[in-house]
């Protein structure tokens, strides 16, 4: 082993000084080094010699090669002089290559980020994955519902250098975060930190000239390679096609989004109710004040009625309590598979397969609209839905 070691090291010493510009600079810095120490050799035998220990040659190297030296420390004789003109002229000459070379890096680094090519190091973050029309309008939406802009969220799609650096300057209160690639493959997502993030939302990625019919197929393998890396992050997922809603909730998603899911109810509705599209529009639509909210039932409120809960929330929050919400969480397949293996996964598949129900989604949400007003509030209602 320690011969491999051994190997590797001198392997990587000789591809280091087949570089031109490598061997220059090695060159430059053993002249600097054996220059300086003949300097120190000569004048720690006059009597005048400021160079008392090896401390105060190397500080005097230190000093001399990025400036000319304090003047703290000075050779007195002729040959040290003249001998610490070239450390002066080498050491400003490596100084400036090895200024040079960390500004490079810098920018490189700030190059790589900006085009989506870095590694993202975060922990909780949001993942937004794919691009649409969409994708813009949830950015402004988050801050509403989640009540901060303090939020780490990171792109994960095929877009432009620019279209990012766009979306980074108009939405400047976010840590943006960019990662360019396919998100089904498993080096893409984990340059973006899957495995420490907190939320996915996967998006039909209908940016650019794509194969519409690819889209619900490719968010499917997405999720499969997710819950393969990250089994606890909540995934929801932007469905195309009604008949890839059972697969993609298979896959692993927790909540699907089905685009065009309320058009036939706001389409039909308009021949007889025309205002029932606005009321709708009116009270979803508006991204800058959500009018929608939801939150936590009060311990105290327990095993009390819901009129008196009713009154309370009219009373002091001046909003309308719309339903009661129930949380029921249930052992998922994937708290009893945790693999990253083909066999896991199909596991995972078949067992989530037996368990659904016949729309293939397992319920984890009860909503209760509208309950009498002598309905008792039990500990299982964790939520209530309120318009403001």
């Amino acid at each position: 082993m320690k011969n491999k070691k051994n190997f590797s090291l001198l392997f990587k010493l000789r591809g280091y000084l087949n570089e031109p510009s490598n061997r220059v600079v090695l060159l430059f810095f053993a002249f600097i080094m054996i220059a300086s120490f003949i300097i120190f050799v000569i004048e720690s035998k006059s009597p005048e010699s400021s160079f008392k220990s090896i401390g105060d040659w190397f500080w005097w190297l230190i000093v001399t090669i990025p400036t000319v030296g304090y003047g703290d420390i000075v050779p007195k004789t002729v040959f040290g002089r003249f001998m610490g003109v070239f450390v002066i002229v080498f050491g400003v000459a490596i100084y400036t290559i090895f200024s040079g070379l960390i500004a490079s890096i810098l920018i490189d680094m700030r190059l790589k980020e900006r085009r989506g090519l870095a590694k993202v190091h975060l922990k909780e973050h949001i993942l937004i994955l794919g691009k649409n029309s969409n994708l813009e309008k949830i950015l402004e939406a988050l801050p509403n519902f989640l009540k901060t802009t303090a939020l780490d969220i990171v792109l994960v799609n095929e877009m432009s250098e620019e279209d990012f650096m766009d979306l980074k300057s108009r939405f400047y209160f976010y840590n943006l975060k960019f990662v360019y690639g396919d998100y089904t493959k498993e080096t893409i997502l984990k340059r973006a930190s899957v495995e420490t993030a907190k939320h996915a939302v996967i998006l039909a990625d209908t940016h650019g000239d794509k194969d519409r019919i690819d889209f619900d197929e490719k968010n499917i393998l997405a999720i499969l390679t997710i819950r393969s890396l990250n089994s606890n992050i909540s995934i929801i997922c932007e469905v195309i096609k009604d008949e890839k809603i059972k697969p993609i909730l298979k896959a692993g998603a927790n909540e699907i989004i089905y685009n065009g899911e309320f058009n036939p109810v706001l389409l039909s509705s308009f021949i007889r109710y025309p205002a029932i599209p606005a009321f709708f529009r009116e009270l979803i639509g508006d991204l800058d004040n959500p009018r929608i909210e939801i939150e936590e039932i009060p311990n105290r409120f327990i095993g009390k009625n819901f009129k008196e809960y009713f009154k309370y929330i009219r009373d002091n929050k001046k909003s309308l309590p719309l339903a009661l919400l129930r949380v029921e969480k249930e052992l998922s397949v994937n708290d009893i598979l945790s693999g990253e293996g083909a066999i896991d996964l199909f596991i995972k598949s078949k067992l989530q397969e037996a368990l659904s129900s016949d729309t293939g989604e397992e319920k984890k949400y009860v909503i209760n609209f509208n309950p009498s007003d002598d309905y008792i509030i039990s500990e299982l209602d964790n939520y209530v839905f309120l318009l403001k």
